[in-house]
């Protein structure tokens, strides 16, 4: 069995103990005791079987990050401290009872607040969109006089949270680097630019810069070309 074999494999990991803060104050002496309780009743589901809920994959997945360093979301929850509370380790009955059902096949299991771990009253099922408002580097910023998530503004401006972070980091003011438009750069464009006009190849060649060089800060970081030749000028000295 797939999660039985995963514990065999986890038994040469150096036993830890575990305190899940919680009313009951329950102790595991380690995360292969949790493991263990699991995989001992999927075995008890095997000799009577039923229709696998999804609700029950996502608790097991909420363990598994919490409890099982070999998890490659290990380092975001067990490794911060995010826990499983003790009413829902090895409960899966007392987990949907608090949670309840997926109401719809494309929401997943979130917490509402990070910091915390999965515990009654933090936990809801959220879509993907609700979810990536709610991560540890999404962060609030003003602008215009409002106050905005970051991918809420970039929704709003129909560029990217990337995009955003790149401009500030360079330097631009708040709201430029939120309302600039991307600057599209076209081959056969031309620019008036210290009295020569020509293309962005035009430009590159007289200045002795890359072309694709220019190219790609006028469309990745929506610079001028004015822009993009003193960008390309600093970082050739």
């Amino acid at each position: 069995m797939r999660l039985q074999a995963g514990f065999q494999r986890f038994e040469m990991v150096p036993r830890t103990v575990w305190y899940l803060p919680c009313a009951e104050k329950l102790r595991i002496h380690s995360y292969i005791e949790v493991l263990k309780l699991i995989a001992v009743n999927m075995v008890m589901a095997q000799r009577n079987p039923k229709p696998r809920d999804v609700e029950y994959d996502a608790f097991i997945n909420m363990h598994h990050r919490c409890f099982n360093p070999k998890h490659k979301q290990y380092k975001d929850y067990g490794e911060r401290g995010i826990w499983v509370c003790a009413e829902w380790v090895d409960n899966f009955d007392q987990f949907l009872t608090d949670v309840g059902r997926k109401p719809d096949p494309s929401l997943t299991l979130d917490r509402i607040d990070n910091s915390k771990g999965y515990e009654p009253g933090n936990v809801r099922w959220a879509s993907r969109q609700t979810q990536s408002r709610n991560i540890r580097s999404n962060r609030w910023i003003t602008a215009f006089g409002e106050t905005k998530l970051l991918c809420e503004w970039a929704e709003e401006y129909g560029i990217t949270s990337q995009l955003i972070r790149n401009r500030a980091t360079m330097g631009w003011p708040i709201e430029d680097a939120i309302a600039r438009p991307i600057q599209k750069s076209s081959r056969w464009k031309h620019y008036n630019i210290d009295g020569y006009n020509m293309t962005c190849h035009g430009h590159a060649n007289r200045l002795g810069l890359s072309s694709p060089g220019l190219s790609y800060r006028m469309a990745k970081h929506g610079m001028s070309m004015e822009e993009a030749i003193a960008d390309a000028q600093r970082a050739k000295k």
